[in-house]
Formats: C-alpha cells, structure tokens, sequence
C-alpha cells in the first residue's frame, strides 16, 4: 500500500498553473495547450478532449466528435514518465503523443504548425523560440521542438492528493491511527481492492499512479482494429520514435517490446485510477458510464 502513496509534497500541491513562470518554456507550453487555432478549423485545443477543471478528462465527449468513433481521451495527470502513450501505445514518448495529434486529430501539419507558432509565438518568447529563424534546423525537428514545449507544461500536471493518500500515510508513515480518515465500508474496499486471492484488482493497477502501464484485453476489444497490435504496427512506422532521436540507452522500452502475442488481440493500456472523480466513462471506448458498470463487467465476464 505504502507503494501507491503520492510523493508527500503533493499534500499541500496547488495547480501547476500557479507555479508557472512568465515566458518559460511552461508558459509556452500552457499557451499552445490551449490555443484553438492549433487544429484545421480553429474549433478544438488540447484541453478541449482534456478539459483542466476536471482533471483532464474529456467530459464533453469532443473525441468522439473528432474522430468519428467512439474512444476516450484519458487523463494526462501524471502521465510524464509512462512508457507508452495512447490506449494502444502506438508512441514511446508524450512529445511524440501530441505531434501525433496535432497531425491526425487535430489535422494540422508540420508546417503550418511550425509556420503558426513562429509567427504568433515568436516576439513573446524569443529565446525559446530562436529555432524560428534557424536555417540549420528542418520543418520536422522545429515540429519536435514544439511538441516538447507542450511537453513541458504536462509534465508539471501532478496528481491530488486524496483522503487515501491522507490515510495510508497517517496510517504506515506517521503509524498513527487513521480509521477516522475513511469510512467502514471505504476501508472493507480498500482491502478488498489490494486483495490478490478475492478480486485481484493491484495486479494491473498498482504503483502511484494505479497502473502497471501494460496491455490487456480483459472482453472489451476483441477484434478491434486499434488494439495493442494495431499500435505496434503504427508505432514501427512513426517517424517519431525513440530511437530516431535519442541514444540507444534512452529506448529501453522498444528493445523490451513485445511485438507479437495472442493476448495482445484486443488488448489496451491499463488506465490509471488516480483522481477519477470527474470522469463521465470509462474504458478505452467510454462504454461504461460509472463504476458499478466496469465492476459488473468483470464479476460477470470471469
């Protein structure tokens, strides 16, 4: 249990957009995240599908309006360090993730991307921004540059801290007695949750962040054309892997892939468990509209 409590400066953690400094890289990153005129028709930001107020979720079902099929766009709280990115993990690293949906959700390229951000951008973030005028940097790695500011303000997305972080510490750091801290029937789920004999729910979602960032098919997606396979098949032909632009040593996580597999049919990423409060669906294709839904999938499919 004590494996799944939150860094303790996250008890008194205020949104990182309060931390953020003028004309950094953050900032930067926070104002691209946000600007609508990043996409083809100028309708949708990043935070239209991951709306800030509640918790990055996509409450307004924007995804599916997007993309014409019915998929999910989970939260990126503390997304920064997982290996994979998308249900189906068809990108290596969050830099990459956002390109990648720049270009197809968003339907904007390279140029235009590149094109926009220097010209509106540029005179408010000079430094940051001086690749603009580079000559010795292509359209493509000014492109990476960019998503790698978006990146950055991410990466300062943390998780809340909750009354079960507020419990498991009173309880194993400070060995105090926290019953108070939750209810009877709060605490019975607790247990019941880090039970491997009677529900085995830890051994996919543990860790901090409640998942073990691998893929399963657990019913949900059997023959479905964007499972785990189908994002291995597109991660091999992206331009925008590890290893094209960093050092062997960096890529760790495509030397250990699996590529093949009956059990990766259907099957997606973990998702996490951290802060679910505000999310209208769940699983990948948001065919569950509460909790009670996706614990009666599993007591009636097993």
């Amino acid at each position: 249990m004590k494996e799944t409590l939150l860094d303790e400066s996250l008890r008194d953690h205020k949104t990182a957009l309060f931390n953020i400094e003028d004309n950094s890289l953050q900032a930067l990153g926070y104002r691209l995240f946000n600007d609508k005129k990043l996409s083809k028709n100028g309708d949708i930001s990043c935070s239209s599908c991951h709306v800030p107020e509640n918790n990055f979720h996509d409450i307004n079902n924007v995804s599916h309006d997007v993309l014409g099929r019915d998929i999910k766009a989970p939260s990126i709280v503390g997304v920064s360090t997982q290996p994979w990115f998308f249900w189906n993990g068809r990108a290596d690293s969050l830099w990459a993730q956002i390109l990648e949906a720049l270009e197809n959700e968003h339907q904007i390229t390279p140029e235009f991307t590149v094109n926009y951000v220097c010209d509106n951008y540029q005179p408010s973030f000079q430094s940051i921004l001086a690749f603009c005028d580079s000559t010795q940097i292509d359209i493509t790695e000014k492109f990476t540059l960019i998503g790698k500011a978006i990146t950055s303000y991410v990466a300062t997305l943390k998780h809340t801290w909750t009354r079960y972080d507020e419990y498991i510490y009173t309880q194993f750091i400070q060995q105090q007695d926290a019953s108070h801290l939750l209810s009877y029937d709060e605490i019975r789920g607790l247990k019941l949750f880090f039970s491997r004999d009677h529900t085995g729910c830890v051994d996919c979602h543990s860790g901090q962040r409640f998942t073990n960032d691998s893929f399963f098919a657990i019913g949900t997606g059997i023959g479905s054309n964007d499972d785990r396979i189908a994002g291995i098949q597109k991660y091999k032909s992206s331009e925008f892997k590890c290893e094209d632009w960093d050092k062997a040593s960096n890529c760790m996580n495509t030397r250990f892939m699996r590529t093949s597999g009956p059990d990766l049919k259907g099957a997606f990423k973990v998702p996490s468990l951290r802060n679910l409060r505000h999310s209208p669906r769940f699983m990948h294709d948001g065919r569950f509209g509460n909790l009670e839904d996706v614990l009666n999938h599993y007591t009636e499919s097993t």
